[in-house]
This record gives C-alpha cells, structure tokens and sequence, in this order.
C-alpha cells in the first residue's frame, strides 16, 4: 500500500439470525503527511477496501460484496 499501513485480520462473527460465518477486518494508518483533502482521505479508503478484497478472495475464494 502506498498511502498507509494496512493492518487485516479474519475474525469468528455471526450474521444477525445467529449463522456463524468470518468476518474480515481492516484498518489503515495513513501517513501523516498524505492527508491533506478529500481526495487523499477517498485514496487511503481505496486501499483499505483493495486488501480486504484481495484477502476475501485468497481466503474465501471470491468477493462478496
């Protein structure tokens, strides 16, 4: 990632009629320096959502959503 650190992770959940499923969790840090606007802020939030795609595909075999 070229705009923050992305930290993931898959976690033991349920879905709300109590169905255990996986959850894929991801958080970023931004570098400091990078947010500046918006469209910085849009950027870091893009690959946020690329690496919790990519380890949903590795790992679940697709994208769900």
């Amino acid at each position: 990632m070229k705009n923050c650190f992305v930290t993931s992770a898959i976690a033991d959940d349920k879905k709300k009629d109590g169905t255990p499923c996986e959850t894929v969790l991801v958080q970023a840090r931004p570098y400091a320096h990078h947010i500046e606007n918006i469209v910085h802020l849009k950027d870091v939030v893009w690959e946020v959502a690329l690496a919790a795609d990519v380890m949903e595909e590795k790992f679940f075999g697709t994208d769900t959503f």
